[in-house]
């Protein structure tokens, strides 16, 4: 099963794109902040996808997008 992180800071959005995804047999992992997707994308080396919004709390989507690219 594909593995989907989706990093939006707002819970309605991220709580919708989830459950599409869900019904569509994709298994998914949700963060609300910059830094909790960094620690995620870290954590779990079997991601398929990252939805990442540029603008989240404490490190934006472009920042979080340096820290994993390394």
């Amino acid at each position: 099963m594909k593995k989907i992180l989706i990093a939006e800071d707002d819970r309605e959005i991220n709580h919708l794109i989830c459950e599409y995804l869900s019904s569509q047999s994709y298994e998914t992992l949700s963060v609300l902040n910059g830094f909790n997707a960094v620690s995620m994308v870290r954590e779990q080396s079997d991601l398929s996808l990252l939805i990442l919004d540029l603008m989240l709390p404490f490190q934006s989507g472009d920042m979080v997008l340096e820290k994993i690219r390394g």
